[in-house]
C-alpha cells in the first residue's frame, strides 16, 4: 500500500510506479482495475461515494468510457 497523499493505492508496483491491477481511493470515489507505468490504463470499476457504480475503461490515465 501506498499513500500519494492525494489518493492511497494498494496493488501491484513495477518499477516503483502503480502497475498490473490495484486499487486507488480518492476522496470521492475508488478505483479498482488495471494500471500501467503509475496511472489508471485498462478495464475497471468506479465507485463513487454515493454508492453509484460505473464500469469503465482508461487509456493512460483518461477515461474512455
Amino acid at each position: 500500500m501506498f499513500d500519494f497523499c492525494w489518493s492511497v493505492y494498494d496493488g501491484e508496483f513495477k518499477n516503483g510506479k502503480p502497475d498490473g491491477t490495484g486499487t486507488m481511493k480518492y476522496s470521492d470515489y475508488t478505483y479498482v482495475g488495471e494500471f500501467k507505468n503509475g496511472v489508471e490504463h485498462g478495464k475497471g470499476v468506479i465507485t463513487y461515494k454515493n454508492h453509484k457504480i460505473e464500469k469503465t475503461l482508461f487509456i493512460d490515465g483518461k477515461k474512455s468510457i
